[in-house]
């Protein structure tokens, strides 16, 4: 059974995934991104105790029973009730800052579970990646291509770019989840040579995003793909990263992925 919820608005969305936190108590770790605001506020609300991560060190990191992870060069350190140490990152294979902090958040959990720095260590420098977060699938005739299927929202798609070198052609679109396409202006402009939308949402996001840069709309899928690789050059990364939800075409973004990869090795 499938239940659907209906949110409209970014505090909506905060309010549901606050729900995770409802049913701990004192003797859980609640683990939150002091980078982000809208959920470092929960740092006051929630009964668990808090396990922080983020890219700087806190102010209160230094005081004890204070358990908090950041970066420091091509490491991690953290604080906790024991006392704290050091890990390192140099054989983390994944680009860019989002990457590096679910890592953080993932080495945050584990230290709060009692898991040595040493095991994280080697999990991280092990660990490549998850099937359509910006998953390479081939490169040929010099142009890279890239499967981040699971990029359904703006901000993913933005991070995505952000990791990604340019310059870009960039094929989005699917079913408009009621966002703002605003933020993929500046990214756009900056790295991407070229924007292929396709799917129910093409028309409505073309109108968002006209001006930002090159623009081609078409129907499904395999007619982006086909129009990204006439016109991609060498040095250039070809993207599926969609910003929307795959259900006008596809069971799932699993599936879109799928069928992009398909594509792109049939090139």
């Amino acid at each position: 059974m499938t239940i659907s919820i209906a949110i409209a608005t970014l505090d909506e969305y905060g309010q549901a995934k606050a729900r995770l936190f409802e049913n701990q108590d004192a003797g859980d770790w609640a683990i939150l991104n002091r980078d982000d605001a809208h959920v470092w506020k929960l740092a006051r609300e929630v009964r668990s105790r808090v396990f922080s991560f983020g890219i700087e060190r806190p102010a209160s990191a230094v005081a004890n029973g204070t358990h908090a992870i950041w970066c420091e060069g091509d490491r991690f350190a953290f604080t906790d009730a024991r006392g704290g140490g050091r890990i390192a990152i140099r054989g983390f294979k994944l680009p860019g800052k989002h990457n590096l902090l679910n890592a953080m958040a993932a080495a945050a959990a584990a230290l709060a579970m009692g898991v040595a720095p040493e095991i994280i260590e080697r999990t991280i420098a092990g660990f490549t990646g998850l099937a359509h977060r910006t998953e390479f699938v081939r490169e040929k005739d010099g142009v890279r291509y890239v499967d981040d299927s699971k990029g359904t929202n703006v901000g993913a798609v933005v991070e995505a770019l952000a990791a990604t070198r340019g310059p870009v052609i960039l094929i989005a679109g699917g079913v408009d989840k009621g966002g703002d396409y605003g933020p993929l202006r500046a990214p756009l402009k900056a790295k991407v040579r070229m924007l292929i939308l396709f799917g129910a949402a093409r028309e409505k996001m073309r109108a968002a995003l006209e001006g930002a840069t090159v623009i081609e709309s078409v129907m499904t899928l395999t007619e982006a793909v086909r129009i990204a690789a006439m016109n991609a050059r060498r040095g250039d990364t070809v993207m599926l990263s969609p910003a929307c939800s795959s259900f006008d075409q596809f069971k799932d973004y699993a599936e879109r992925g799928r069928i992009f990869q398909e594509l792109v090795r049939a090139l």
